[in-house]
């Protein structure tokens, strides 16, 4: 019994100097947006105290945070801390900054 011979495939015409040019703008663009919505959704993370796991006290005041933006803005200053311990326990205490300096830090 014969085979079926293969059907190749031709090979894609070259795009068009214009669709490359374009498909690279809308890259850019979406890489823009994407970029716009994750600082909006970090900034919601924070605002309405969404799911933190740490408390940062600077001065008199109490934030809700999450540890892995502490650690991403600071790694240096400060290491993760304690994730065994519940999150009523997890407190970081930063001396030096108060009132709205705290608000800005953690923004």
């Amino acid at each position: 019994m014969a085979r079926p011979k293969e059907r190749i495939k031709p090979p894609a015409p070259p795009h068009s100097a214009a669709f490359v040019e374009k498909s690279i703008k809308e890259k850019e663009h979406l890489q823009v947006c994407i970029a716009e919505r994750l600082k909006d959704d970090i900034l919601r993370l924070f605002t309405e105290e969404l799911h933190p796991d740490l408390t940062v006290v600077t001065g008199t005041q109490r934030f809700k945070a999450h540890s892995v933006m502490i650690y991403a803005r600071a790694g240096n200053y400060f290491s993760l801390p304690d994730t065994s311990a519940t999150t009523d326990s997890r407190v970081l205490t930063i001396c030096g900054i108060h009132g709205q300096d705290g608000d800005s830090f953690l923004k």
